[in-house]
């Protein structure tokens, strides 16, 4: 099999040598790029989006021990304890996922597609509790 496929190592159960694939080492750094402007596996064809959040001081602490992404910009707190965190990435779904985990804490400020795009899903996400 000549293809480059991707796995989250913690989703690997078995695994056993094949035969020798006749891939170049330059097949896969190119590959490598794919990863560049995401977070996680999933990446796609999509163009990195400028993103900016508003972060409450008490998620700060956490994203400055943990960035989420290379590209994370962390600005100066504003006198409400709050920040902006502004990204370059591709919001795929496990970005997705860590701005709904960090919850009341966090607001998507621009892109307003990015934005409207949490909107829904946390609007759909409370309909269950109605």
């Amino acid at each position: 099999m000549d293809e480059i496929r991707t796995f989250g190592i913690d989703r690997i159960t078995e695994l056993s040598l094949g035969t020798l694939s006749n891939l170049k080492r330059s097949q896969f750094k190119s590959q490598l790029k794919n990863f560049d402007n995401i977070i996680g596996l999933d990446f796609n064809k999509s163009k990195p989006a400028d993103i900016r959040l508003l972060v409450d001081r008490i998620h700060i602490k956490y994203m400055k021990s943990l960035p989420l992404h290379h590209s994370q910009n962390i600005h100066t707190e504003n006198e409400k304890g709050q920040s902006f965190v502004d990204f370059h990435l591709i919001p795929n779904y496990e970005f997705i996922t860590q701005v709904l985990k960090i919850g009341n804490e966090v607001e998507v400020i621009y892109p307003e597609e990015f934005r409207n795009e949490i909107k829904n899903i946390l609007t759909d996400s409370l309909k269950k509790y109605l």
